[in-house]
């Protein structure tokens, strides 16, 4: 449903904002050891950044089927409305039918 599909957006999120967090940490504390960026704090760095590209890709996913979920809530609104319409037409074209008959 559109309102999970929301929460999983709504996780995602969260975790791209702690991983954010997590590198400006790292580089936070290199800039303030003033040294250049160490072999592990490189590797960490390029590990929280593999992790944010799979989770940009989660989160892709995510919002590619809440936008197929809107899409298919159109199309069936859509085809009540046509069902409704037709339905309309149809009682009007039976009204005016038997008005025919029984005058």
């Amino acid at each position: 449903s559109c309102d999970s599909a929301a929460r999983r957006v709504a996780c995602v999120g969260n975790a791209r904002a702690a991983f954010q967090e997590e590198i400006l940490s790292a580089v936070r504390v290199e800039a303030e050891a003033e040294t250049s960026i160490s072999a592990s704090t490189s590797h960490r760095l390029a590990t929280m950044d593999s992790r944010l590209v799979d989770l940009t890709m989660r989160y892709y996913t995510t919002v590619e089927a809440e936008r197929d979920l809107a899409q298919a809530a159109c199309r069936q609104k859509n085809a009540k409305v046509r069902r409704g319409a037709a339905n309309a037409a149809c009682s009007f074209y039976l009204d005016l039918l038997g008005a025919h008959l029984f005058r």
